[in-house]
């Protein structure tokens, strides 16, 4: 996965804006469905919290938000699934910063 300073350097936002439309970003749907996620896959209670803290967290608006903008197609949600999903599996590891 690209990292968004790379994409942001090479993007057309008008672009972006007339693929998202009237689209709007919902950290509480995301929450919800991670924490449904780590329920279903009955995540140990300390990579629970991680992920909680994580969602809680500024750096989670400030990613989700980046990779919404940039990758979110409502038209194809797969690459925008595939990014939740990292970022899900990331954020209930003990070192989830560094990857």
């Amino acid at each position: 996965m690209r990292s968004i300073q790379y994409i942001s350097n090479r993007v057309n936002c008008e672009e972006r804006l007339q693929v998202l439309g009237d689209a709007v970003l919902s950290l509480a749907k995301i929450s919800d469905k991670f924490l449904r996620r780590a329920n279903a896959e009955e995540v140990p209670d300390e990579a629970a919290l991680r992920l909680i803290n994580y969602l809680l967290s500024f750096e989670s608006f400030q990613e989700l938000e980046s990779y919404w903008f940039y990758y979110y197609d409502p038209k194809n949600l797969g690459e925008w699934e595939i990014i939740l999903d990292h970022v899900y599996r990331r954020s209930i590891t003990a070192k989830h910063l560094m990857n």
